[in-house]
This record gives C-alpha cells, structure tokens and sequence, in this order.
C-alpha cells in the first residue's frame, strides 16, 4: 500500500479484497511472485463476474417470465371485462 501513489488505487484494492473470501485472500497471501498474484487476483475476479452475469441472467429471465405472466392475467381480465359487457 505504501507504493500507492494515486489516490483512487486504494480504493481499488479495498474493493478487490472485499470480493474474496477468506481462503482467496489467504492464497494471494501465500503467493509470493507478484505476477502470479496477479494472475490469481484476475483468475478470480473473472469467477466472480461470470457469477454475476449468471445471477443478472437469472434475474432478468425471473423478471421477463413474471412480466408475461402479468399480462396474461391482465389480459385475462380484459377479456372477462369484455364477456361480462356483453351480455
């Protein structure tokens, strides 16, 4: 952290580390070559995005299944509306 120059990169960092559990933080710890830190620090970011883009695919499939749902019901609604009208 001394090495930070820039305001924003402990930020970064912090934000990093708050993604990982404990014994991800532990095996960066215990990885003592930097570029193989590195590595593993992006090996697991991309885990954790491709687990939220499958949460985000999860949510919008939940949301547009619920959508078509509703207006079904709406529609079904209408259509009573109209029958009852009718008479």
């Amino acid at each position: 952290m001394r090495s930070i120059t820039h305001p924003a990169r402990p930020g970064g960092y912090r934000r990093l580390l708050a993604d990982l559990n404990a014994g991800q933080k532990l095996a960066l710890l215990e990885t003592l070559d930097v570029v193989e830190r590195l590595k593993l620090a992006l090996q697991f970011q991309q885990d954790r995005l491709a687990e939220l883009r499958v949460r985000k695919r999860i949510r919008d499939d939940v949301e547009t299944g619920a959508q078509k749902q509703q207006r079904g019901v709406l529609s079904a609604a209408a259509d009573g509306c109209d029958t009852q009208g009718a008479r």
